[in-house]
């Protein structure tokens, strides 16, 4: 029996890639592998989607009969990953595009194979998924986030929208390894800008509810999220929660503005889906994953909301505007 999911994947490659082939490929197969909706397609593309086919095109790729995208693995949640993963190396993936660091994780326990392409993982030697850089080794290769200087940033950046700022809440998730590590690097960051930070944990959107209520009993005057939280579902709920509790906001994700934040910091992620295609068609063609040095992204965006700023009664720095690469009026 065909489940709705995998119909979803079969029509991602009929209709949108119709689909994807190289020349000199009689058959490929890209699985997508992400906890939240790291794509859209079939429908309607994103901007990151048109990216990443337009990263493809770049490798060679044209649009023909011989290539399927298997999205059976999108928006799976943490707890059906490792499900996902297995899933997709038994359908015979021949590259798997993995989102974030757990999801990355995931997928090299299941297979040691398959070549993975990490998209926005922090600190992947720290990880385990590389042994280097410059020389991955292994299967993995792909883009590595320094998120641990993108969240000490943020707090910059909320420092001077908001000069009183003096505790800040720290949303974190315990599911992500490396989130203890960051906590631990962001508090020297915030000391030495006379910030205290307050850690709340929530793992999934069932636990945002507690998490809020600690931040509002903790006398916080300003939020943090780490990345790759719990994906987009508790952004809207959380920018909400700020607004009424008068918190600045910060995190690396730009939806988290759309939503309602205050601002992000990040990597551009058409950027970033651009290079992994440019990546998959690398590993399609041949070269092994092991060989293909690990890239961190060269430019940032930073995404600054006046409508939320009015809200909350802050003005933005006409210095931090100038340097915004979109302001949402």
């Amino acid at each position: 029996m065909t489940t709705r999911r995998e119909f979803i994947g079969t029509l991602a490659g009929g209709l949108l890639t119709a689909p994807l082939v190289a020349e000199a490929q009689s058959q490929a197969r890209i699985a997508f592998l992400c906890v939240d909706s790291c794509s859209t397609l079939p429908n309607p593309v994103s901007a990151w989607d048109r990216a990443f086919l337009n990263g493809l095109k770049q490798a060679g790729y044209v649009l023909g009969p011989k290539l399927f995208l298997d999205m059976t693995g999108v928006g799976v949640g943490y707890d059906r990953l490792p499900e996902a993963a297995t899933r997709l190396v038994h359908r015979k993936a021949d590259v798997i595009v993995a989102f974030g660091g757990f999801a990355a994780g995931t997928a090299k326990r299941a297979t040691k194979t398959v070549p993975i392409v990490m998209v926005n993982v922090a600190d992947p030697v720290d990880e385990g998924l590389i042994a280097s850089l410059g020389r991955p080794g292994g299967n993995v290769t792909g883009l590595a986030t320094p998120f641990a200087q993108l969240v000490s940033k943020q707090l910059e950046f909320l420092k001077e929208v908001h000069p009183r700022l003096t505790r800040a809440a720290v949303l974190w998730n315990p599911a992500i390894g490396l989130h203890k590590q960051r906590l631990a690097h962001l508090d020297a960051a915030a000391r030495s800008l006379g910030v205290e930070i307050y850690p709340v944990e929530a793992a999934t959107a069932r636990d945002l509810e507690k998490a809020l209520a600690l931040i509002a009993r903790g006398r916080a005057d300003g939020l943090l999220l780490l990345e790759h939280l719990m994906g987009p579902l508790g952004l809207g709920e959380i920018s909400q929660f700020a607004l009424q509790r008068r918190l600045p906001t910060a995190a690396s994700d730009r939806r988290f503005v759309s939503a309602g934040g205050l601002m992000s910091y990040g990597p551009d992620p058409t950027g970033l889906y651009e290079r992994a295609a440019v990546y998959v068609g690398k590993l399609l063609k041949g070269v092994k994953p092991s060989e293909l040095p690990v890239e961190e992204p060269t430019r940032y965006e930073l995404v600054v909301n006046q409508i939320t700023a009015k809200a909350l009664g802050l003005t933005i720095p006409q210095s931090l505007l100038l340097r915004a690469d979109e302001v949402v009026q």
